[in-house]
């Protein structure tokens, strides 16, 4: 009986870990919206590697949003 509870409790941190998970996702998933929504139609930048970032790329479905902080965005003059 104390092992079918053991595992029993095992997995039930297993399926918590997994709600979490999964919460978390749902979550910045979200956040990306919310920041796509923010940003102007026509904004676009330039990456080093010469590839232009728009605003359609956060809403494409293929990025993830990592980490969140401020940005400094350097304009070239």
């Amino acid at each position: 009986e104390h092992e079918g509870l053991a595992q029993a409790l095992n997995l039930i941190k297993d399926v918590i870990v997994q709600v979490d998970a999964q919460v978390s996702l749902y979550e910045k998933e979200s956040r990306l919206r919310d920041i796509a929504s923010k940003m102007e139609p026509k904004s676009l930048g330039k990456i080093k590697d010469g590839r232009v970032f728009r605003k359609e790329d956060l809403s494409q479905g293929r990025r993830k949003l990592l980490y969140e902080g401020m940005v400094n965005w350097k304009a070239a003059s």
